[in-house]
């Protein structure tokens, strides 16, 4: 269990770690915040979060950056607390009125995924799969070595092989970060979305980017976008 402000300033070095991508320290929380605690007190916090298996340290005098484990809280609390808006309506309607066929309104659906996530989009229906966001993805800093985009070949590669077996289950929106039990993502994350698609067809939105990804906003698009989709 987390204390209530342990849990305030996990959230917040999560938040900016994802904007900045570089390690945040009890300095920088300080300043940038003004909490009303001395950085002293914001180093002990920060101490006791990697205790907890929160936190990760690359450097002993170093900032530090979120784990895995404090990803999968992040993002399951967004999961619980998703909206029942969706402000993708209009959007759904207008590519579905310009698309010749079902396959051309799957790939601009893609496109519009990855373009407004600002991470790399999958989709997959009727034993077709669309990939659209190969220049988001590699805009990342993570993508500097040459490792990350291995990894994420790998990533991309396993998706598609044990699609099928996404397609049987019954979900609303997954969220996959770090080593899973069926996948290891290793420094990336997967949310995935399973829909139905023109003719009552059953598919599946995937979202794959960097473990430092925004939660919030991804998981609220991919939400949004299948409320959009049932209403088409």
């Amino acid at each position: 269990m987390l204390l209530e402000r342990e849990k305030d300033i996990l959230n917040i070095i999560i938040k900016e770690y994802v904007k900045r991508a570089k390690p945040i320290s009890s300095d920088y929380l300080k300043k940038r915040y003004k909490l009303d605690v001395c950085p002293a007190t914001i180093r002990n916090d920060m101490h006791r979060l990697s205790e907890k298996g929160y936190l990760s340290q690359f450097y002993i005098s170093g900032g530090r950056v979120p784990t895995s484990k404090a990803y999968k809280m992040f993002a399951e609390e967004v999961l619980e607390n998703l909206s029942e808006k969706s402000d993708f309506l209009s959007l759904v309607e207008q590519i579905h009125g310009s698309s010749e066929n079902d396959f051309e309104f799957i790939s601009l659906i893609t496109k519009s995924l990855a373009d407004y996530s600002c991470s790399f989009a999958f989709t997959y229906y009727q034993n077709h799969s669309y990939k659209e966001g190969w220049k988001q993805i590699i805009q990342n800093p993570e993508f500097s070595k040459i490792k990350a985009l291995k990894n994420f070949l790998r990533i991309l590669d396993e998706l598609e092989e044990n699609i099928e077996e996404l397609i049987e289950n019954d979900f609303k929106i997954k969220v996959y970060i770090g080593k899973e039990k069926d996948i290891n993502l290793k420094d990336f994350s997967l949310i995935v979305g399973q829909t139905v698609f023109p003719e009552n067809q059953k598919g599946i939105l995937a979202l794959i980017g960097p473990d430092r990804t925004d939660y919030t906003k991804n998981i609220e698009i991919m939400n949004s976008l299948i409320k959009a989709l049932e209403k088409t």
